[in-house]
């Protein structure tokens, strides 16, 4: 006991507890720290966006401005912004996108764009800012047009770009630009007809680059005009108008069209500058009525009352003229006269009833002197006069220009008096008729035993049961059309076989075996051929075997050869035949008629 009393106490150390305490102390003032940094960020960076945060709300625009307008007399529109923030307001700007028609400097616009950008000062916190802009506006009336206002801001301490934005509607309710048209309300098919088209400028400015243009009713025949059209026939460029100015536009020619029947002519007058290109200004119409002259008249040839026929050479033409009078007036002294153009008309077979016929003129008369009847026409009258007359059997072809015969006949009517109610309007009338004379094409053929293209043999005179050779010719000639599909045809007897001996060998000749056909094509033949250069020729060989029954005769070799063809002048099918080829061949001289009998 008293050595364990003895022994020395024992000793705890605490140093490791004491350093264990320190670090723990200094680590969490470092968690802690950061915290009080990161809720300090925090509240400083909300305080800075809640102070410094731009509401565009603050900034307004608001235009005023007419609604109803004048179109071409100048517009003023007023636009106020106001800013209602703390914030300065940096690169200000205005941008206005003005209507198509707008005239925005000095009576003409000066861009090819529409689209203008005013810059404006910097916009002061708190502030009330107004300006204005004046153009004047081209335009048809009753029609709507936008106009766009747009301002471009930035708040100076901030990067980003803002908008506020107006637009408004114009509406043209009167345009001083005035566009009208001079013409009679009733017009005869076919008449004289004078448009004048007149345009002033009412407006307090002067217009440069107006373009006016006519729309012409269907079936109406320019003639001329004054001044001369700027483009096709229906378009003027007036490069000067000043205010107040007056113009005209004559017009002439003709219109057609059946009795009742509306006619339209309609106008327009727009603006040709690049930055209003088509933009109309005024439009205008008015309407005719056609109607039928009071002594009406209608020519019918062999019985056809088409103003073209055709018709072919050394054929005859019979005319009848039918007048009347529509009118609710007496008439008189009504002449009547035919005037034939065209060297196809053979006048020395010119046959007339109850007229004359100036052969210095060319022309036919009927009047009162010849004609009784035409003395007087009362309302409701009508009547007949007729000629006729032969084509030429041939109309010579002497060069490349004699080509497309055409001939007409050109009738009119007219009234030795002109009764009051009647004034101002066309009281006879005119009708024409054209006569397209068809292609001569012919085809020649011819048959010979002594030929120099090929060879024959075989006895002559030809003898039963022996065979013959014969060469044949065909010739195709056309003397004033183009043709096309040309096809010539013979149907060969059964005593003749074919020898497939052809010339040219290149020519489109084929013979049918089983309908004994011979067929010649050509695709195209010109005018002149056979006139002006050599006809159109092909030979071929046949061989000739004669019955028993045959001796003692003159046989026919080749019967009937018909050519057809496209006429392009005269769109018709033509068609021609040669006569048959017997076995006398009258076209070879060493043949007689002896020589062509068969023998036994």
């Amino acid at each position: 006991m008293n050595e364990i009393n003895n022994q020395p106490p024992i000793q705890y150390s605490t140093n490791l507890n004491i350093k264990s305490n320190d670090n723990f102390i200094k680590k969490h003032l470092k968690i802690i720290s950061a915290v009080i940094i990161v809720l300090i960020s925090f509240i400083v960076g909300f305080y800075l966006f809640i102070f410094s945060r731009f509401n565009s709300n603050s900034v307004s625009l608001n235009i005023n401005g007419p609604t109803n307008i004048i179109s071409t007399e100048e517009i003023e529109y007023t636009f106020k912004y106001q800013n209602a923030s703390k914030s300065l307001l940096k690169d200000a700007q205005l941008k206005v996108i003005y209507p198509k028609g707008s005239m925005i400097e000095d009576g003409q616009s000066t861009s090819t764009s529409l689209e203008r950008v005013y810059p404006l000062p910097d916009i002061a916190p708190r502030s009330v800012n107004e300006g204005k802009i004046n153009f004047r506006l081209l335009g048809t009336k009753n029609s709507s047009h936008q106009i766009k206002f747009k301002l471009q801001y930035r708040p100076e301490k901030l990067k980003k770009i803002f908008f506020a934005q107006k637009e408004a509607t114009l509406n043209i309710i009167s345009v001083p630009i005035i566009l009208t048209f001079d013409l009679p309300e009733q017009v005869v098919s076919g008449q004289n007809l004078q448009i004048t088209a007149h345009y002033i400028n009412n407006s307090d400015i002067n217009l440069q680059n107006l373009k006016i243009k006519i729309s012409y009713p269907l079936n109406f025949i320019f003639n001329s005009a004054y001044p001369q059209p700027t483009s096709s026939n229906n378009t003027w460029l007036i490069k000067y108008v000043k205010a107040g100015q007056k113009g005209k536009i004559i017009i002439n020619g003709s219109v057609n069209g059946k009795k009742g029947e509306i006619k339209s002519i309609r106008g327009a007058i727009g603006l040709a500058d690049s930055a209003n290109k088509n933009v109309e200004i005024t439009k205008t119409s008015k309407a005719i009525q056609m109607t039928i002259p009071p002594l009406s008249l209608q020519q019918k040839i062999n019985g056809e009352a088409s103003s073209t026929i055709i018709a072919n050479l050394n054929s005859i033409l019979n005319f009848q003229i039918y007048y009347q009078n529509t009118s609710q007036e007496i008439l008189k002294n009504i002449t009547i006269k035919s005037k034939l153009s065209g060297i196809g008309f053979d006048f020395s077979s010119i046959q007339i009833t109850k007229g004359f016929f100036d052969s210095a003129q060319k022309e036919i008369v009927w009047d009162s002197n010849s004609y009784h009847k035409l003395s007087v026409l009362n309302p409701g009258d009508d009547g007949m006069v007729n000629f006729s007359i032969k084509i030429k059997k041939y109309i010579p072809v002497n060069n490349w220009q004699d080509k497309n015969f055409n001939i007409s006949c050109v009738t009119s009517i007219k009234s030795g008096n002109k009764p009051l109610p009647l004034q101002g309007m066309q009281i006879g009338s005119q009708v024409e008729n054209n006569i397209k004379i068809n292609s001569n094409l012919k085809i020649v053929a011819k048959g010979y035993y002594q030929d120099e293209v090929f060879s024959n043999n075989g006895p002559i005179p030809p003898r039963a049961n022996q065979a013959t050779t014969y060469t044949f010719h065909w010739y195709l000639f056309n003397s004033s059309d183009s043709l096309k599909n040309i096809q010539v045809e013979a149907t060969l007897p059964s005593y003749l076989r074919w020898n497939n001996k052809i010339s040219p060998s290149n020519t489109h000749v084929i013979y049918d075996n089983s309908t004994r056909k011979i067929i010649w094509k050509i695709d195209k033949l010109e005018p002149g051929v056979g006139f002006l250069k050599p006809p159109r020729e092909v030979v071929f060989q046949l061989t000739f075997i004669p019955s028993t029954v045959q001796i003692g005769s003159i046989v026919t070799l080749l019967p009937r050869i018909c050519v057809q063809a496209d006429d392009l002048f005269t769109k018709q099918k033509l068609e021609n035949c040669t006569s048959e080829i017997k076995s006398d061949l009258p076209d070879d001289p060493s043949i007689n008629y002896a020589k062509g009998r068969v023998n036994d």
